[in-house]
């Protein structure tokens, strides 16, 4: 029997969203070429975009998946970091730091 993947789920508020939700994923992955450039990779089935980011130490990578739920009030990404089962304040801080200067959220 296979074991489940160990993952860390994150959430990244984006702060300019409103009931609109002005903020969409899978337009900014297309529109900044993120699909095309290694090593992300792009799943416009699942609108799910799978990269390494650098933890605190700047010498580790982990992988991440970013996704946008389809809900009404999407006012956040899900970063899933995989093959952890727990990430320090420092790696989360990290991350989402790195996610939202990729992005362009700030």
């Amino acid at each position: 029997m296979e074991e489940p993947s160990k993952y860390v789920l994150l959430r990244l508020k984006l702060e300019n969203a409103n009931k609109y939700c002005l903020f969409n994923l899978e337009k900014a992955v297309c529109n900044h070429g993120f699909f095309m450039m290694a090593p992300n990779a792009w799943c416009p089935l699942n609108k799910c975009l799978t990269r390494p980011l650098r933890i605190a130490d700047h010498s580790t990578s982990s992988l991440v998946s970013i996704t946008q739920p389809q809900t009404q009030s999407c006012d956040f990404l899900n970063v899933k970091v995989h093959g952890v089962d727990s990430v320090s304040v420092a790696d989360k801080d990290a991350i989402l730091d790195q996610v939202t200067r990729m992005l362009r959220l700030s």
